[in-house]
């Protein structure tokens, strides 16, 4: 997926890092919701026997079924954390048809936490990233991101070379190579 799908960058602006949620928090979830969406399947034939009495009784599985996985499919899918050269944009799909953005420029941020707690994400390398923000503006925290301390250093690299000059984007690696997306 391409950063025009998430934020429009700005003019000399280079994107650096595309963080999505890691599918490895949200793997039982999918495949509960998966199982549902198929379950009814099994029964579709017997159901049709009915008429439209099982045909009405296999949509009312189904179509719940399948509003629900599509929405904490994109929800999942697009919820993301867009690292630019000059700022960072927290996009959140909270539903089908609800999304929050938020952006912080880089002299805004007081700090960059990162918090690994518990037996799966400590074995599977996610946890929560928080950015702590300056003035009113609420922080930002950005859920199950795979290797946080990596995105922890790539913001802390990119506002060190801010604060001592202006930057390009050939000059941030993370290591060692740029990085487009991580999930």
């Amino acid at each position: 997926m391409t950063v025009e799908n998430f934020i429009q960058l700005q003019p000399e602006e280079d994107l650096l890092a595309i963080v999505h949620q890691t599918w490895i928090a949200s793997i039982v979830r999918f495949f509960f919701l998966f199982c549902w969406v198929v379950f009814p399947f099994f029964f579709f034939f017997p159901l049709l026997s009915l008429g439209l009495i099982g045909l009405a009784i296999f949509l009312v599985l189904e179509v719940p079924a399948a509003y629900v996985f599509s929405q904490k499919y994109v929800q999942w899918h697009r919820t993301v954390l867009v690292i630019t050269d000059q700022r960072l944009v927290d996009i959140n799909q909270k539903s089908l048809f609800d999304q929050e953005v938020s952006e912080v420029r880089y002299e805004e941020i007081i700090d960059v936490l990162f918090r690994t707690k518990g037996f799966f994400p400590t074995l599977f390398h996610y946890g929560t990233l928080k950015i702590r923000v300056k003035g009113q503006s609420p922080d930002i925290y950005f859920d199950y991101v795979h290797h946080p301390v990596r995105i922890q250093r790539l913001i802390q690299e990119v506002r060190k070379m801010i604060g001592n000059q202006q930057i390009t984007s050939q000059e941030i690696s993370l290591h060692g190579e740029r990085t487009k997306t991580i999930s």
